[in-house]
């Protein structure tokens, strides 16, 4: 039987940072069912958009004054700073030169980057998942292979292989991959995502029911295995008139969860003062205003584009 004793923290402090994938999509269903509030909705955005920038900014101050990648800085700072600085100023560049330049070379590569960019946001997410069941089940003191295993599937069949299910099918009925797929895409597999939700929906269900019948499950397992089951569901039944703003029942949950783990961890290892002093300092103001100020405008933008689509 499920017990409620091998939560991270507390069950309050689970709930809202590692559960976020559970009462997020609830929310903002809940809002565009009641007939989409838009003062709600700027709200909900202008949030999303603030936990976005330090997802972005807390793990580069972290890892630039934790003493606990000191050792690892100074041995590979190929690794800790100048791929990471040659990825975001690359993207960055080819970005900006696709706004202003029209050029049919460019504008390839800005597509080759943005399949990338979304491969490896599903990658990135569903090892997300895994960690945080990885967690959970040494909270349970469930160390066989066998549960690392079960994990392991469900995160990669659950959030790669059926999430990606889903979103192919919705773009080709919308039309977004015409130019790649040819207009009859969509009639050569009839109702593909409708079946990888169902999918999804059997895969979290036959999970359950195994963690349960453990003598030392977990119901901290249980509840994220529920949000993880529910973004391709999510996916698949969200209305198409708002079908962008499912871009944040997908990423709010895994930028909470990020900022919630900094600030946890942040407290017992990140050297403040460190990261108060010198260049470190500025550059980190600098990087964190910066992203603060993208992501707050990205939110607005976004905003205004789905009120626009409600017109």
């Amino acid at each position: 039987m499920a017990t409620s004793k091998n939560w991270f923290r507390s069950p309050g402090w689970d709930g809202f940072w590692i559960m976020s994938g559970l009462w997020a999509p609830a929310i903002l269903f809940f809002c565009i069912q009641a007939g989409w509030s838009k003062a709600f909705f700027g709200f909900f955005l202008a949030v999303s958009g603030i936990i976005a920038g330090l997802h972005l900014v807390m793990p580069i101050a972290m890892v630039t004054t934790s003493p606990l990648f000191s050792q690892a800085r100074h041995k590979s700072p190929l690794k800790y700073y100048v791929i990471p600085m040659v990825v975001v100023l690359g993207a960055t560049g080819l970005t900006l030169a696709g706004l202003f330049i029209e050029s049919e070379k460019v504008w390839s590569a800005l597509v080759l980057l943005s399949v990338i960019y979304v491969a490896w946001i599903i990658w990135h997410f569903t090892a997300q998942h895994f960690g945080v069941l990885s967690l959970y089940r040494a909270k349970a003191s469930q160390n066989t292979s066998r549960e690392r295993l079960v994990d392991r599937y469900f995160c990669i069949v659950t959030g790669i292989v059926l999430q990606s299910a889903v979103w192919a099918d919705r773009g080709v009925r919308l039309g977004a991959f015409l130019d790649i797929f040819g207009p009859g895409a969509a009639e050569f597999w009839p109702d593909l995502g409708g079946q990888a939700a169902c999918a999804a929906a059997v895969l979290t269900l036959l999970y359950i029911v195994y963690e349960g019948s453990k003598e030392n499950s977990s119901l901290p397992k249980i509840l994220y295995s529920l949000s993880v089951g529910i973004q391709p569901i999510a996916a698949w039944y969200w209305p198409d008139k708002f079908l962008i703003s499912h871009a944040l029942v997908y990423t709010l949950p895994h930028h909470m969860i990020e900022v919630g783990f900094q600030t946890h961890i942040g407290r017992r290892y990140w050297n403040m003062k460190a990261a108060v002093k010198g260049y470190r300092a500025r550059i980190l103001a600098s990087l964190g205003t910066v992203a603060l100020l993208l992501m707050l405008s990205f939110s607005i933008q976004n905003y205004k584009f789905i009120v626009a689509l409600q017109r």
